[in-house]
């Protein structure tokens, strides 16, 4: 699965706000579903050149080698200072 759950979460978010009116909100979550699609392809481009990279869930893999699991797990939100 990786980092592709984004890609739903940010249809989702289209979707509600085209539906609710928010016009110019659903093109910019339309651009950035295209964008985030461009980025998750080329990391997947750049991990699978890498030699000996570990495949792994994105956040998850990431969050964990700091020894927490990612805040969606827990539950908690994030926070932004």
């Amino acid at each position: 699965m990786g980092h592709q759950w984004i890609i739903g979460v940010l249809e989702d978010l289209r979707s509600y706000a085209a539906l609710n009116g928010l016009t110019a909100l659903a093109a910019a979550l339309e651009q950035t579903g295209h964008l985030a699609r461009q980025e998750i392809a080329a990391a997947g481009a750049r991990a699978a050149d890498a030699p000996g990279a570990p495949a792994g869930e994105g956040g998850w893999t990431q969050t964990a080698a700091l020894g927490r699991p990612p805040a969606a797990a827990t539950g908690d939100r994030a926070r932004v200072p």
